[in-house]
Parts: structure tokens; sequence; C-alpha cells
């Protein structure tokens, strides 16, 4: 999966302006892939270069003009290619964060226990953000299919995290202190 394919599928939802795209970014698209502002603005022109996507200009006084993306014919096709290609070979595992352990234990063991106690602090923050943006979906009188598959993403979101917590606060961490002990 690549950035330009979450794109794609953003747009398949609905027209949206660059500004819109990443803001799904910052929040519920977040969950499946990172992205910052300037990587989806970057991608967008890529893809608008591509003929993926086209835009229209809307006028907008005292502003610039704004660009609303849309999925071209040839972009709808190429995101349904995408659909058809098998996702099993996507199981690489990279894991920056174990890494920068290994390396912290090696030289440096206290930074280890440092970095252990701040991930599980983001851990922690990012269930209880995840929390609050599936309580105020849930509380929609009408909610969209769009909605309703957030709201699931959401749960199988936390679920990782609270996975992730747990791990470092009955595996890694009590390690971590025996070791300092020694």
């Amino acid at each position: 999966m690549a950035l330009s394919h979450t794109i794609l599928s953003i747009l398949a939802h609905q027209a949206a302006t660059g500004y819109d795209i990443s803001k799904k970014f910052s929040q519920t698209y977040g969950l499946i892939w990172q992205a910052t502002h300037q990587q989806v603005y970057r991608e967008l022109n890529l893809l608008e270069k591509q003929g993926l996507i086209s835009f229209s200009l809307h006028f907008q006084q005292g502003k610039p003009d704004r660009k609303e993306y849309q999925l071209t014919d040839q972009g709808e096709q190429q995101l349904k290619k995408w659909l058809l290609e098998s996702t099993l070979t996507n199981g690489i595992l990279r894991d920056e964060f174990i890494s920068r352990i290994l390396a912290a234990l090696k030289c440096h063991p206290q930074m280890a226990f440092s970095a252990v106690k701040k991930r599980q602090l983001d851990h922690q923050q990012n269930i209880e953000n995840m929390q609050k943006l599936m309580q105020e979906l849930e509380l929609l009188d009408e909610k969209t299919l769009y909605d309703s598959l957030m709201i699931l993403l959401l749960k199988r979101s936390i679920r990782q995290e609270d996975v992730n917590l747990q791990w470092l606060e009955q595996d890694l961490l009590p390690m971590l202190q025996l070791l300092q002990q020694k």
C-alpha cells in the first residue's frame, strides 16, 4: 500500500481539497497511514500529473483559489487494480522503536528505560484520543457507512494500542528493570 492509494481511497468517497485530505490524515486516516501536510500535497501533484485525479478551482475572495480534487476514470481503474492485488506479501515488519531499545541497552541503558516510559505514555494518549473520536462518531444521530467503518477501524486501532501497551507494561518494562538491577 502506498500513500497514493490511500489518497485515491479518500477521493473515491468524495471530492476534497488538499486541506481536507491532510486533515483526514491527522484524524481517522492517520490510524492506517501516516502522512504530513507536505507529503499529501506532493502526492496530489504526482497523482494529477499521472491523470489519476483532477481538480477544479473555486474562487475565494481575498484568499488563494481553492483546489478541489476528484478521482478520474483512470484513477478509479488504478484503485480497482490495486484492490485486486494480493495483500499477503505485505507482512514486512519494521519496528524502529525496538531497534532503538536494542541500541540503547548496549550504549545507554537508562535511555532505554526512558524511551519505554515515553512510549507507554504515547500509547495511553493514543487510546484516549481514539476513544474520544469513537464516542463522537457513535453519538451521531445519522451515521453514514463511512462513519460506521471508522468506528470499526477505531475499535481495531484501540485494541492494537492496548496490546502494545500491555506488552510494554507486562513484558518489556519488567525486563528492563531487571537489567538495571544488574
